[in-house]
């Protein structure tokens, strides 16, 4: 074979060799790819699966258990936000503040869009008595779940809390069309217009969260009260007259001293006379 044939044999196979070396090279990486990837869509199958019986266990209050599972899942090495979320809210049932906020933390560095993590810390904090970095965290979880009145009424509790009410009611009022049904969004506009000392309008906004409630005795006294304070004795009188009928309440002293009052306000002395004897 001449010399110059030869080397473009040689040359040829060279070429072909690498070809096939390289794309043996090329299916190899595909192949372990392929592999990772399977084995990370097995271990998420693995721990949602763990995680909703975990979910179960932790509904039922049943934490060790629930511990046992939430570590099994740990073990799979997964990057699953909802797993360490659960695990927090297990440790703030036993207690343990500190896990907890680890744990949310690192959900965070999971999915930083997930609100939940943001609001747990924000209760986490607020149970620190930081009620700043407390407040942050609420705006923080709102922010990214604009459309859960939960994160919204904690961003506002803790705006009340920290004195800045008109703040507090501009945000109220301004949602009050988006959440119509919500009777803790007209509770909240109530305290706020209470610690103002505006009765008038509380007793409008606990009429509308009682018209929401209608069960709900708690509300119904605080709508009485507001009534009484806001000097409207004709409709304060027959919703005292009905908390001083029920048998739990642990103050009706409070409540009969309102009543006469109220009676006085209606110029009924007699009535007044005998609420103010009962007190007696």
């Amino acid at each position: 074979m001449p010399r110059s044939r030869f080397s473009r044999t040689l040359i040829l196979s060279a070429a072909v060799l690498g070809a096939l070396a390289f794309a043996g090279c090329s299916g190899m990486k595909q192949h372990e790819t392929m592999k990772v990837q399977q084995t990370t869509r097995w271990n998420l199958t693995r721990i949602a699966i763990m995680y909703q019986l975990a979910e179960q266990q932790y509904k039922v209050g049943d934490y060790d258990k629930c511990n046992e599972t939430l570590k099994d899942a740990f073990g799979t090495k997964a990057q699953f936000a909802p797993i360490f979320i659960l695990a927090a809210k297990v440790q703030i049932e036993q207690g343990n503040l500190e896990a907890a906020a680890e744990h949310l933390n690192h959900a965070i560095r999971i999915n930083a869009n997930e609100a939940e993590p943001y609001y747990l810390l924000g209760v986490l904090y607020q149970r620190w008595q930081k009620p700043e970095v407390a407040a942050d965290y609420y705006k923080q979880a709102w922010s990214r779940k604009p459309e859960e009145a939960r994160y919204m009424l904690a961003t506002v509790e803790m705006e009340i809390s920290l004195g800045r009410l008109e703040e507090a009611q501009s945000t109220l009022e301004s949602k009050l069309v988006y959440f119509e049904q919500s009777a803790a969004l007209r509770v909240a506009l109530a305290r706020i217009a209470t610690l103002k000392n505006d009765f008038t309008k509380a007793a409008g906004c606990y009429r509308d969260a009682v018209t929401l409630m209608p069960e709900d005795q708690n509300l119904r006294r605080s709508y009485a009260e507001a009534l009484f304070y806001a000097n409207q004795f004709a409709e304060a009188a027959p919703r005292l007259e009905e908390l001083r009928k029920r048998s739990d309440i642990t103050d009706k002293s409070n409540v009969l001293m309102m009543l006469g009052q109220t009676y006085m306000g209606l110029r009924r002395p007699q009535d007044a006379r005998n609420c103010f004897q009962e007190v007696i």
